[in-house]
C-alpha cells in the first residue's frame, strides 16, 4: 500500500506540475498529518506490541501501518511543498544533492543492509547506527553519483542532458 501511495503521489505530480503550487500552500497542513500519523501508528504499535495475546492485536497493527503509510505520505508532500515554497532561489548545492538523489534513492538498499549487518554486532544506541548507516550511505553513493553516473550514460537517463 506504501509503495502504491508513493507512486500514485509522483505519478499525480508528474502528470500535473502545477499541484506543486497547491502542495506549496498547504505544506503545514501535510506536516501536521503527517507527524499526527507517525505518532498515532507509532502509539498504537507500542501499546498493542505489548499484549502479544490482545484478540484485536491484528487489527490494531493494520490500523496502524495503514495510518504510517498515509502519514508517510503527508509528510513526503509537506517537505515537497515546504521546500517548493520556502527554497525558490538556485543553489548549487541542493541542486546537486536533488540530481543525485535519484541515484541514491535507487541504490541505496543494498549499501544500508551491508551496513547494518555489519553494525549489528556492535553494542551501540540505535541513533548511533541509524547516524553512522545514514552518513556513509549518502557519502558513498554520493561519490559514485559523481565518479560513476553524473556525466555517463545512466546520468543522462536519470537527470536527462546536463551542461558540462
Amino acid at each position: 500500500i506504501i509503495y502504491g501511495l508513493f507512486f500514485s503521489a509522483g505519478w499525480v505530480l508528474d502528470r500535473h506540475p502545477n499541484a506543486l503550487m497547491t502542495m506549496s500552500e498547504r505544506y503545514g497542513f501535510n506536516m501536521i498529518l503527517g507527524c499526527m500519523g507517525a505518532l498515532i501508528s507509532f502509539g498504537l504499535e507500542q501499546h498493542f506490541l505489548l499484549q502479544v495475546d490482545h484478540p484485536f492485536r491484528w487489527l490494531a497493527k493494520s490500523i496502524a501501518l495503514f495510518i504510517y503509510a498515509l502519514g508517510s505520505v503527508s509528510l513526503s508532500l509537506g517537505f515537497i511543498g515546504l521546500f517548493t515554497k520556502k527554497f525558490t532561489k538556485e543553489n548549487k548545492v541542493w541542486r546537486y544533492i536533488s540530481d543525485a538523489s535519484y541515484w541514491i534513492y535507487l541504490t541505496h538498499l543494498p549499501v544500508v543492509f551491508y551496513l547494518q549487518a555489519k553494525l549489528a554486532p556492535f553494542l551501540w544506541s540505535w541513533w548511533i547506527k541509524l547516524s553512522i548507516t545514514s552518513v556513509t550511505t549518502f557519502v558513498v553513493l554520493t561519490i559514485t553519483y559523481q565518479l560513476g553516473v553524473r556525466y555517463m550514460f545512466i546520468g543522462r537517463i536519470l537527470n536527462s542532458k546536463r551542461k558540462i
